[in-house]
């Protein structure tokens, strides 16, 4: 698959795994890179590495993602984040 049309993207879970892999690859592809991640010295790192835009938020919080996303215009989501399911109390 070329990449040659994209300019921009946006990864969650970015800060390690597949995620930070796939940030890798985007960003050796030339694209600009939205590295989206919890808080943390290994999303740092990788933004230290590769140039990516790290974007320290947790998905599960709307209000926080709206605000830092919202207004971007990417051409590519890889929504690889995980939230975990709270049980309610009984």
């Amino acid at each position: 698959m070329t990449l040659a049309r994209y300019r921009s993207a946006v990864v969650t879970g970015a800060s390690r795994g597949i995620g930070a892999a796939t940030v890798r690859r985007l960003r050796a592809s030339g694209l600009e890179v939205h590295a989206v991640s919890r808080p943390s010295a290994e999303l740092e790192a990788l933004a230290r590495d590769t140039g990516c835009n790290a974007l320290p938020l947790d998905v599960a919080d709307r209000a926080g993602v709206v605000s830092a996303l919202g207004g971007l215009d990417a051409d590519i989501l890889i929504n690889n984040a995980a939230t975990s399911a709270r049980a309610a109390a009984a």
